[in-house]
């Protein structure tokens, strides 16, 4: 039986980095994907596709995933790290491919260097629109072959998406028509929308639920702004009305610590926000759950002032919750 929608997140200095993935059986998947802080001010993204689903292919999944752990240990080329997944296919024999797409993105400079074998074109999302970085598609993983890499320029403010093809495959569509559909659900996805988790959200209305191992995996460039600090001059100030709604899984522990977060949101925030928390449980018989695309536990949405803005995956402080919901929160010390 296909599994819940997981999700991730990942923080690295100003980069925020979203994975959500959907295995087809239990808890394995042929999809994997890693996040990697080359530590000089650049991110490696990687989102593969071993052939198949189940444990075969999670087997497969998870040598890729250390083999590319070990080339990155030693180099931040990444035609040099899908090299090395290739020679991990052809050490296992029986004429195995796979595919896979990575991307170094600098942030500074706005820029993503881009090695594709045979994946799927990562999409990116700014103020104009979404669009494909369309470039050409090497063979797949297991065929030799030079992995060629190339680059392209972002605009401010931009998310990148990596995906698999599980998230838009279904039988009797073309793969052109689907990349198609997916583009048509994903137009207004920038901003504090470009999330992982909002892409797949979009996807599943438009193609359904995955017949296979799913993966989306999202980089935004620069974090959510802040709502601003408290006044700590003790100035008065008129406490703004807030509506959360957030969506917990009663029998999952981060769920159930999550509370406590939000109870301390409330407590930290209370001398200028007046926050009212509604919690819907997303295994009960209520539809409240799929009619607000919620994918995972715990999700927190900001319902007002609006626009909406929706906070996904377990954050560890009310301070991060905060900013996450654009906010006014305390100065740290």
């Amino acid at each position: 039986m296909p599994a819940r929608w997981r999700i991730a997140t990942t923080r690295l200095q100003s980069l925020t980095v979203e994975a959500c993935w959907r295995p087809m059986e239990g808890d394995t998947a042929g999809d994997f994907h890693e996040v990697v802080d080359l530590r000089d001010g650049r991110v490696a993204l990687v989102v593969g596709d071993a052939p198949g689903f189940g444990p075969a292919a999670a087997a497969l999944a998870e040598d890729l995933r250390a083999a590319l752990r070990r080339r990155f240990g030693h180099t931040s080329h990444p035609g040099a790290v899908l090299r090395e997944l290739d020679v991990t296919l052809s050490n296992r024999g029986d004429d195995l491919i796979a595919t896979a797409a990575c991307a170094v993105v600098e942030p500074m400079a706005r820029t993503v260097d881009v090695v594709n074998a045979g994946h799927l074109p990562p999409l990116v999302a700014d103020t104009s629109g979404i669009a494909l970085l369309d470039g050409w598609a090497d063979p797949p993983l297991g065929i030799a072959a030079d992995r060629r890499t190339q680059r392209f320029h972002l605009a401010p403010d931009s998310a990148l998406f990596l995906y698999t093809d599980g998230l838009i495959e279904r039988r009797g569509t073309p793969l052109d028509a689907a990349i198609d559909g997916l583009l048509a659900a994903s137009r207004g996805i920038g901003g504090a929308r470009a999330w992982a988790s909002e892409f797949a959200r979009r996807a599943t209305e438009v193609f359904g639920q995955p017949t296979d191992d799913a993966t989306v995996v999202s980089l935004q460039l620069t974090t959510p702004a802040s709502g601003g600090l408290l006044p700590t001059d003790g100035s008065p100030v008129e406490r703004q009305p807030v509506t959360l709604r957030v969506f917990l899984d009663p029998g999952d522990v981060r769920s159930r610590q999550f509370e406590d977060v939000i109870a301390a949101l409330v407590s930290t925030t209370q001398s200028v926000l007046d926050v009212s928390v509604r919690f819907v449980d997303v295994t009960g018989p209520s539809m409240e759950s799929e009619e607000a695309g919620v994918l995972a536990a715990p999700t927190v949405v900001r319902e007002d002032p609006g626009p909406p803005v929706r906070a996904i995956g377990w954050f560890w402080s009310a301070a991060d919750l905060a900013r996450a919901l654009h906010l006014p929160f305390p100065k740290e010390s």
